[in-house]
């Protein structure tokens, strides 16, 4: 809106609307609805099974997509499913990108700070480039081949997870060994071994209050669909399991 879009939204918590229609959004009662109203949908949901009851469930997107449509996907999918819909899409002459969002340690999208990583079709994707600069502040474009970004969302979703991973299990062995952790950190602050993931999480670190900062729900998400990719293509990916299973026992333990 504030970029000059005419905006149409929905959401499953009619609550969360109310912000955004104080500022000009009009409020529809369907995803069918916003699909009817709008040229190009952005979805952006918690994980694939919400993103396909949205998109072939009763009222919703797949009812109204036709050759003006563009539907272009945020969520997090594993590619099967992304392809599922752009399979559909297409079959109804419409247009489909997948964009997923990287996972970060909190919500960047008010500040335009997204990281989104994209594959599908070129038109769109230079059709929405005014609309992914209103809340990415990186977007990369692979290519044509829809699961692509999905893969590639995953791959880097995974990295991330294992990177929180190893300094958790760091840290408490610092701990454990009655070290000190702000040693620790100092030391890790310091080349080669800095990255911007530790210079703004060093206190937190610290604090022992990471655990309760990073969106464990969304990493274990990733983690779990390229697992799935993984084994269904016979690749071996230890550390993401060994990962998965400690975040599983953290958000046992912390939530």
């Amino acid at each position: 809106m504030d970029e000059g879009h005419d905006v149409t939204i929905w959401n499953r918590t009619p609550t969360k609307c109310k912000e955004f229609e104080k500022k000009g959004a009009s409020v529809v009662k369907t995803p069918g609805d916003v699909i009817r109203e709008a040229d190009i949908t952005f979805c952006c949901l918690s994980d694939a099974d919400a993103s396909s009851k949205i998109f072939f469930g009763n009222c919703g997107v797949a009812s109204e997509i036709n050759a003006s449509k563009g539907y272009v996907e945020l969520t997090s999918l594993d590619p099967t499913t992304s392809m599922d819909i752009e399979t559909y899409v297409k079959q109804k002459g419409g247009r489909y990108l997948e964009a997923p969002l990287l996972t970060s340690l909190s919500d960047q999208s008010a500040q335009g700070k997204c990281v989104s990583i994209v594959a599908g079709d070129c038109s769109l994707f230079d059709d929405c480039n005014s609309c992914f600069k209103a809340f990415c502040s990186h977007v990369y474009y692979l290519n044509e081949n829809a699961g692509n970004a999905s893969r590639m969302s995953l791959v880097m979703s995974s990295l991330y997870g294992n990177m929180i991973g190893s300094l958790l299990e760091s840290i408490t062995l610092v701990e454990r060994l009655d070290l000190m952790p702000k040693d620790f950190l100092e030391i890790l602050n310091q080349p080669p071994l800095i990255t911007t993931l530790l210079e703004n999480k060093s206190q937190a670190l610290v604090d022992s209050t990471l655990i309760r900062e990073i969106p464990i729900d969304h990493i274990r998400r990733d983690q779990t669909y390229l697992l799935q990719m993984s084994n269904l293509h016979g690749y071996s990916t230890p550390i993401t399991a060994s990962t998965n299973e400690v975040f599983k026992q953290k958000k046992h333990h912390y939530y």
